[in-house]
């Protein structure tokens, strides 16, 4: 395999005179037969249908090595099977057919049986493609083992993203905020992670202001709170249950909008720490500013 790849990397000449080098191609070298040269020629030309032709009417083991400069995988399959229809009707050496078969997976068994000529039987052959057979059996189970773990992986990620929407944490209104160290208390408007890290919910959204947030994010923050404070105001003065529960509702919505933004993750151990290791301490804006007397 190492070898076909070394093989791979062409050493391309620059032509400036493709035309003249066709003409070359036609009057001299093909003239007196040369056909190694002429294969090297077209080869130089990219017409690799050329190269290959001219190259199995000097040896098929030329047009091999000229294979392994062709990309188009179209292409080379076409050329490919040429060789091998070449190999058993002209060389009448069936054995060798199969063996290019074997070393070049774009050959697939059914286009190689399609070329086959009339006096050609399977029992000739038989033991190569029972071979082949039995290569390809193995690579599809490998790639059926690969899917099968990459089926259990993802299960397994699934049993644990659903398994942490249940996991609990133990809460003690003597608990001291992990950013101002005071008891949190009885208020309801706290933020606990899964970390255990505890947080009042000025604490968290003051931090998150100053640190994390950038001047879009903080204009949304403060179009929630407003909204957020005209709701409760609704709530707090409307007696109407079915207001109170439309308004309930709409309050609930803004929520889930405001309360990512404000904790996305624990400030302290989370992923928005990691997030920002590869930023700048200081803003351009900031460092701009600093050189101004």
């Amino acid at each position: 395999m190492e070898q076909r790849k070394k093989r791979n990397k062409k050493k391309t000449i620059p032509t400036k005179y493709p035309d003249e080098l066709q003409l070359y191609i036609e009057n001299e070298t093909l003239k007196n037969k040369n056909y190694e040269i002429v294969t090297y020629l077209y080869s130089l030309l990219s017409k690799y249908k050329e190269a290959i032709e001219y190259s199995l009417k000097y040896d098929h083991k030329l047009a091999l090595k000229y294979i392994e400069e062709i990309f188009d995988n179209q292409l080379k399959t076409t050329l490919l099977l040429k060789i091998c229809e070449h190999l058993i009707k002209k060389d009448r050496d069936i054995t060798r057919a199969v063996e290019v078969v074997s070393e070049y997976p774009e050959i697939r068994i059914d286009d190689f049986i399609s070329i086959l000529p009339g006096f050609v039987k399977l029992n000739d052959f038989k033991i190569q493609v029972k071979e082949y057979l039995a290569e390809h059996t193995k690579k599809m189970q490998y790639l059926k083992h690969n899917i099968n773990e990459s089926n259990t992986k993802i299960k397994e990620i699934h049993h644990k993203i659903k398994n942490i929407k249940h996991l609990t944490t133990n809460f003690q209104p003597d608990h001291n905020c992990s950013i101002c160290k005071k008891p949190i208390g009885l208020s309801n408007n706290y933020f606990i992670f899964k970390c255990n890290h505890i947080f009042h919910e000025n604490c968290l959204k003051e931090k998150m202001i100053n640190q994390f947030l950038s001047q879009s994010e903080i204009s949304k923050v403060k179009d929630f709170e407003f909204s957020m404070k005209n709701q409760n105001d609704i709530l707090n003065k409307n007696p109407d249950l079915k207001i109170k529960l439309s308004t309930e509702k709409d309050l609930n919505k803004l929520k889930n909008k405001y309360n990512p933004l404000i904790a996305p993750s624990c400030v302290l151990c989370g992923n928005i720490i990691v997030n920002i290791l590869d930023k700048p301490f200081t803003s351009s804006f900031e460092e701009e500013n600093s050189w101004k007397l």
